[in-house]
């Protein structure tokens, strides 16, 4: 499981500050060569950080260098603002102004987004990662997933994976997310959202707070929305791994569950024995004996189940599945939670009228949504974009297909 955000903003800065102006130890970005490469450095530990002025702005050396420069670089890192009292143009960089990070609880009751998370975790305080149920070893299991291990040489074997001792152990599971509690989100919006983009909603609302764009001093939905001048300049660019494969999964085991032997009530299945052995006799009937015992099997099952009324047994009978899960009902939300709609979801709670999209880059997904976040700075279609990564690929609906991989 993963969730980040980023807030870049557009900020001017003037000519003279150095990368001392930086924090200690913050990293920042050197330039982009012709293939579009990025290359950074990192403000010493021991170096003394400059204040420069009543802001106290920042600027990476990048921008200090372009600064001396009439012409937007190639390609661009940032770019020229005119003042509007004659004098230079200023060179205006992108930076990250607020941040957030949901960590993983497992089962416990903490909260994803709880504001000492990553405090706790620096400090060693907080394990993330917890033991995996039986339940989902036993899944992973029922894959038949077959490992291939590489030799020196070129030689290869295939290894199936049979038993428990050869499954993973551990895992960093998602913890307690309600967004309606947290964030005043209303059950039914929340509801159309798979776990994935339920992360990267709350993310998003979290790094804006973090910026100071919002208050998000409370559930009130308006506490967590942008100020009006802000709405129409504020861009949302929503990067995952997997998005909607939660839902989808999720949705299709329920549907497949639902036909299958475990699902199915006692009753139902000794009516189906006794059906199956009635079509395969030649004579289409059944041994005294064996007949005695399936009433007797029916009687017990009545009696253990709290069955209703007894019937006469027959090849012909139709009883209806009395599972404990019921039978399976389509969900008219499900067509939703496969949009990939977190990025749309996020701008409409938070009154983000920008530039909105969403990409999928495996690993390097928020690196991407960086870079995209940038371009629509430096071309001028957003002053400010919210940058949200989330999945879920840890949790128990794709675990046991990701969890050997």
């Amino acid at each position: 499981m993963r969730c980040c955000t980023f807030v870049v903003y557009f900020i001017s800065y003037p000519q003279s500050l150095t990368y001392q102006s930086l924090s200690v130890g913050t990293y920042f970005l050197n330039g982009i060569d012709s293939k579009w490469v990025r290359s950074y450095s990192r403000v010493p530990l021991d170096s003394e950080p400059e204040v420069v002025g009543k802001s106290g702005m920042l600027a990476p050396p990048i921008v200090l260098r372009l600064a001396k420069r009439d012409s937007v670089s190639t390609p661009a890192t940032g770019m020229l603002a005119a003042s509007g009292d004659g004098k230079a143009p200023t060179r205006v960089a992108c930076v990250i102004t607020g941040t957030s990070a949901g960590l993983p609880h497992g089962d416990d009751k903490g909260d994803v987004f709880n504001p000492s998370n990553l405090q706790a975790l620096v400090e060693g305080k907080m394990q993330c990662i917890r033991p995996i149920s039986g339940t989902l070893r036993a899944a992973m299991l029922d894959k038949n997933v077959v490992q291939l291990k590489k030799y020196p040489g070129g030689k290869t074997e295939r290894f199936p994976v049979s038993s428990d001792k050869d499954v993973i152990k551990v895992a960093a599971q998602l913890g307690t997310l309600d967004l309606n509690d947290s964030y005043g989100v209303p059950e039914g919006l929340a509801q159309t959202m798979d776990i994935a983009a339920q992360v990267a909603v709350a993310a998003g609302l979290e790094a804006l707070k973090s910026a100071g764009l919002v208050s998000g001093k409370s559930n009130d939905p308006k506490e967590w929305k942008l100020p009006e001048q802000y709405r129409d300049t504020t861009g949302v660019v929503y990067a995952s791994s997997f998005p909607a494969m939660d839902a989808a999964v999720g949705e299709v085991m329920k549907f497949l569950q639902s036909k299958t032997v475990g699902a199915q009530s006692a009753e139902r299945l000794v009516f189906t024995l006794r059906n199956r052995l009635l079509r395969v006799s030649p004579d289409r009937q059944l041994a005294d004996d064996d007949e005695a015992a399936f009433a007797r099997l029916l009687s017990r099952v009545r009696e253990v189940e709290g069955g209703g009324r007894s019937s006469p047994v027959s090849d012909d009978v139709s009883v209806s599945s009395t599972a404990s899960t019921g039978p399976y009902e389509f969900d008219r939300k499900f067509l939703f939670r496969v949009l990939v709609l977190g990025n749309a979801q996020l701008a409409q709670l938070a009154g983000c009228r920008g530039p909105n999209t969403q990409t999928n880059a495996a690993c390097a997904g928020t690196t991407q949504a960086i870079g995209m976040a940038q371009d629509m700075l430096i071309s001028g279609r957003a002053q400010r974009v919210v940058v949200v990564a989330g999945d879920n690929g840890s949790g128990g609906t794709l675990l046991p297909w990701l969890g050997e991989l």
